[in-house]
């Protein structure tokens, strides 16, 4: 998790240099350790999309879209 964080930090920091004023990311649900690591980078919940099913494993998901306010 420290190499994702490093590079979504990075993105986050190179976003803002080039004007940006929020960055926007997403995770599935039942992933936490990808919860975790938008948490610890700022990232704050903005909603969450509608049931979908992966076409290759039959799984359901959802994905918890978040934002982050940039400097």
């Amino acid at each position: 998790m420290v190499i994702g964080k490093q590079i979504l930090n990075a993105l986050c920091d190179e976003a803002s240099r080039c004007g940006a004023k929020e960055f926007r990311g997403g995770h599935r649900m039942k992933n936490i350790a990808s919860a975790k690591m938008f948490e610890s980078c700022g990232f704050k919940y903005d909603f969450d999309t509608e049931e979908k099913t992966d076409p290759r494993t039959g799984e359901k998901y959802v994905i918890r879209k978040l934002k982050k306010e940039l400097r």
